[in-house]
């Protein structure tokens, strides 16, 4: 049974998950370099999603080490379609930089097309829409 976790770092000395369990915001610190994990295995990614009744809008960032993704999907919840596209980028190993935090920071890459960039933190008192946070050492890619 997972728990409701507290604050604190996301990973212990050893570089290992400190606690296990759910959130209803970002509580734990998360320091890219603390990860006891070669560059191939850390998986790092953002993911918002701002809907409303009518429409709405989903924006990945991704850098797994050996691929790295920018993907953005538009809806119209209405007429029931969506439009995705997205570009791969090869062998980013860390490079895109992702903020620390979903919280604050800034999402810029320059690929020649497309052009991200992503401004925090948001005014005060405005609300995540829907954002999550991910880093990851993935056992299957040693």
């Amino acid at each position: 049974m997972q728990t409701k976790m507290g604050a604190g770092p996301l990973l212990d000395a050893r570089g290992q998950l400190a606690e296990r369990g759910w959130a209803t915001a970002e509580v734990r610190r998360y320091d890219r370099a603390q990860i006891a994990a070669g560059k191939l295995r850390i998986k790092e990614w953002d993911y918002y999603c701002i809907l409303t009744d009518a429409f709405g809008i989903a924006l990945t960032v991704a850098d797994n080490g050996y691929l790295g993704f920018l993907g953005v999907s538009w809806m119209d919840l209405a007429a029931g379609t969506a439009i995705n596209d997205g570009a791969v980028i090869p062998w980013p190993m860390g490079r895109m930089r992702l903020p620390e935090s979903a919280d604050a920071g800034d999402i810029e890459l320059d690929h020649g097309s497309p052009r991200v960039l992503g401004r925090e933190p948001r005014p005060a008192g405005q609300p995540a829409c829907a954002g999550s946070r991910g880093g990851l050492n993935d056992e299957r890619h040693p």
